[in-house]
């Protein structure tokens, strides 16, 4: 995990973890604010993520600018992706 942390700080793209290749992505909400749940940091739409996938119907993302994993409910956000960790993300309408 060390690497793909040091990746994701760099946004460089990861290494895989475990045979899972995470991916960059841009997150954004479709439901408001207030009613987005999950566990972790709060979503920044402008900047990129990492995606680990979807488990169930969690959307499973590592925040670098908070070192943290972010857990949102896949249904509550847009994912698209990302060209790398360094690009800005597209604002939503």
């Amino acid at each position: 995990m060390n690497r793909t942390v040091a990746a994701a700080e760099r946004g460089d793209d990861p290494p895989s973890y475990f045979g899972v290749a995470p991916e960059w992505t841009c997150v954004r909400p479709v439901v408001p604010d207030g009613d987005l749940s999950g566990a972790g940091p709060r979503l920044r739409p402008a900047v990129p993520y990492l995606l680990f996938g979807v488990s169930g119907e969690t959307a499973v993302l590592w925040d670098p600018v908070a070192g943290k994993p972010v857990k949102v409910p896949a249904v509550q956000v847009w994912l698209s992706p990302a060209g790398s960790g360094k690009s800005a993300c597209p604002e939503g309408s």
